[in-house]
């Protein structure tokens, strides 16, 4: 049986995705009968309308899929070849900024006591710098000046 898919015109030719795709719109809702909905009615017609849309997409892409990985598996290809063969059309991914958490971070803090025991003031205290705390020093006092 064949099928006259709207494009071109008269193009006649099996049923196919063609044919889903070039199929005519159904008609439309005429604004007159919105206009007679109450608030939450609108807003129950369009969640159900974002249900159908999200479930026709779905099954859409399906199809898609599974027209894909049949001519992939026909003309002698894997499925995973096929994947790998997309990923050129991929969004490329934002470059990432050049981390600085690989450079040494500056001393903040310095043992009176030991001049060679520091601390940047990131992540846990030292020993030392609890001790100083404790026999009355502030923090202030720590500073490397």
């Amino acid at each position: 049986m064949l099928f006259d898919c709207g494009w071109p015109p008269g193009h006649l030719h099996p049923p196919t995705l063609n044919y889903f795709i070039y199929r005519p719109m159904p008609t439309t809702v005429d604004k007159s009968e919105l206009a007679g909905l109450s608030y939450a009615e609108l807003r129950a017609l369009l969640a159900k309308t974002q249900a159908a849309l999200t479930a026709k997409r779905d099954e859409e892409l399906k199809v898609m899929a599974d027209g894909y990985a049949k001519k992939l598996v026909i003309n002698g290809f894997s499925v995973a070849e096929g994947i790998g063969a997309l990923r050129p059309y991929l969004p490329v991914k934002a470059a990432k900024q050049a981390s600085t958490s690989g450079a040494p971070k500056p001393v903040k803090y310095v043992n009176p006591d030991n001049a060679k025991q520091t601390w940047v003031g990131m992540g846990k205290p030292p020993g030392w710098f609890k001790d100083q705390l404790a026999n009355g020093r502030t923090r202030d006092d720590l500073l490397v000046r």
